[in-house]
């Protein structure tokens, strides 16, 4: 039997393989699929997952107040900053940030809507961040700020900024495709300033990963709830805590149903822990472990983990190490689980954080699982019409692949052809001159070798060889009185010699089935510094297949006995190959032929 016999019946045991695999896979991928404990990890700005605003067009307006103020001994106007945030995309934004360079100095009073994160004290590098909702109670700001007569106002300095955070109460976001916003924000300014505020584009998002079949994002809201923790009894009366609702949107993208899910939430950063939605709640604090079935409703002095208690609401405290883990409820009130397909749960829970932090870095890991059923699976699907399509499948791939073995040996036959009528005929070349037998099929060699290891491959090895084996075909008309003649040459002798790259060039150059086939016989006489023949080209101008050829062919003359010298040693054809790069040879293939040498993979 021969090879391509036995390779089309393993063809053939493959295809039949797949096909029991097909028919036993479904079954086995179901299975495997409804019992996978899957994770997803997400922490800080994925977890918030805000969308690439990059697109926004905002244009600042401003509109003046009607009144003045004193403000560090300047007179300062007073101004509604109304930037116009336009989306002009074809897709909703669902949410986004603007940010404002502060040019010359000035004073925040109130804004509509959203809230604003300051970053006050920039260009000193005593730098202070704190995100606030200009309308709350002034005792929660922990920038610095400037007293007035009605409520206190937060500077910011030249080289200062802000970013507008819309609200999603306000209806500023999302913003549909097309529309337009106009949030509104009351300032100071100096009243013989000019342009105080400039708009700083985002960058485009870096693109994000490929959804999985479970997402998770994180909203969080502020409000205007606050708590004084003082646990340490200080006396102070200052609030230091501000309330977050966290919200969890956890939706089901897979096409099969979220059967389960429990995810660890961090807040990696210190907060206490006020309620959560309808699941129950492990709280990992420390090595301390205890779930508590319902966060809503609690007895905190049955509990094993440390508790406190402010104005008389019970809260757990969580530190930048601690966690806690969520399981849903699947209570008819609920409903947190199963999630169908492309449906959605939303567990959430209420926390408090320092005031002047702003939102942590939260990092979240849930587990889950999915089920389906076997119909659902596409391998189950193809199963069904594996059979059939089988037999179909084996006629076309075997009529392909008997075309192919026939061309493959129609292609080796007239390979061989070509390779034995070219060494036929340079065979006659060669034998003009007995110290120069074999000359034509050791400088194919060498120039084929030469050429791996410049990153040819397949077919261009097989040119290279070719044009390396016809490279002297110019000498068949030159005298074997002067190819043969022991001493030196005359001028017209060497004229003589010298035709023979013109006349190798005249006799290829209708020889179209080997590309480059005459550039190899014409040019590998050139030198690289330009003082070869019989064109005088130098460096690049020389077709590399020839700058190839020249090293191959000078380091075979080198190599063997020639009628006017004896073969040189290693060491001389070694310091004639380096004292002649960027000379007589293309340095490049000049240090192939050194370290072939060298490395013994060429022979001397």
């Amino acid at each position: 039997m021969t090879k391509n016999n036995k390779r089309a019946l393993a063809i053939f045991g493959i295809w039949l393989a797949v096909i029991l695999l097909l028919a036993a896979g479904a079954a086995l991928r179901t299975g495997m699929y409804n019992r996978a404990e899957r994770q997803l990890t997400l922490e800080g700005e994925a977890l918030y997952n805000i969308p690439d605003y990059s697109a926004l067009s905002v244009e600042l307006t401003k509109e003046p107040g009607g009144w003045s103020a004193e403000l560090g001994g300047v007179t300062c106007d007073a101004y509604t900053l109304t930037p116009r945030i336009t989306n002009p995309t074809e897709e909703d934004l669902s949410d986004y940030r603007v940010r404002v360079d502060v040019l010359e100095d000035v004073y925040f009073l109130t804004a509509w809507c959203g809230t604003i994160e300051f970053h006050q004290g920039v260009a000193s590098g005593n730098e202070k961040v704190q995100t606030i909702d200009l309308r709350s109670r002034p005792e929660l700001y922990t920038l610095d700020t400037v007293e007035t007569d009605e409520d206190p106002l937060i500077p910011l300095y030249a080289g200062d900024y802000f970013v507008y955070i819309p609200s999603q109460t306000d209806g500023e976001a999302p913003l549909p495709a097309g529309e337009t916003c106009t949030p509104g924000i009351m300032y100071y300014q100096a009243a013989d300033a000019g342009e105080v505020f400039a708009f700083v584009p985002s960058a485009p998002r870096a693109e994000a990963a490929e959804e999985g079949d479970v997402t998770a994002v994180l909203s969080a809201r502020s409000s205007t709830w606050t708590k004084v923790f003082d646990l340490e009894e200080t006396g102070s009366e200052v609030p230091d805590y501000q309330a977050y609702t966290y919200d969890l949107t956890i939706t089901n993208r897979s096409g099969a149903e979220l059967t389960d899910y429990t995810f660890r939430f961090s807040f990696r950063t210190e907060a206490y822990l006020a309620s959560a939605w309808n699941g129950s709640v492990e709280i990992c604090q420390g090595t301390v472990t205890e779930t508590i079935p319902d966060l809503r409703s609690f007895d905190a002095a049955s509990l094993t983990v440390t508790t406190v208690n402010v104005d008389g609401e019970d809260f757990i405290p969580l530190g930048e190490e601690d966690s806690f883990v969520y399981t849903p409820s699947a209570s008819q009130t609920a409903r947190e689980i199963p999630v169908e397909a492309g449906a959605s749960s939303v567990p959430g829970f209420i926390a408090y954080l320092r005031i002047g932090d702003g939102l942590s870095s939260p990092s979240l890991t849930m587990e889950y699982q999915l089920h389906r059923s076997i119909g659902e699976d596409n391998l189950f699907k193809l199963a069904l019409g594996a059979g059939a399509a089988f037999l179909l499948c084996l006629v076309i791939f075997l009529v392909l692949y008997l075309q192919r073995l026939r061309y493959e040996r129609q292609h080796e036959h007239d390979a061989a052809i070509i390779r034995e009528s070219i060494e036929t005929f340079t065979g006659f070349i060669d034998a003009k001159d007995p110290y120069t037998n074999g000359h034509s099929r050791r400088v194919a060699e060498y120039a084929r070798l030469l050429a791996r290891h410049m990153g040819y491959k397949d077919e261009d090895l097989d040119r290279v060889y070719y044009i390396g084996l016809l490279h002297d075909c110019g000498k068949i008309g030159v005298a074997d009185s002067i190819l043969t003649k022991p001493g030196s040459l005359t001028d017209e002798e060497f004229e003589a010699i010298k035709s023979h790259t013109t006349k190798g060039r005249d006799i290829l150059a209708n020889f179209s089935s080997i590309p480059n086939v005459a550039e190899g016989a014409a040019y590998h006489h050139e030198r690289y510094d330009g003082r070869g023949y019989p064109e005088g080209k130098k460096g690049e101008e020389i077709p590399e297949i020839a700058r190839i050829i020249c090293v191959a062919d000078s380091f075979d003359a080198m190599n063997t006995d020639r009628c006017y010298r004896a073969r040189l040693s290693r060491e001389k054809i070694l310091s004639e190959l380096e004292n002649n790069i960027g000379k007589q040879f293309d340095p490049k293939v000049a240090e192939i032929m050194l370290r072939l040498i060298r490395d013994n993979e060429i022979l001397l």
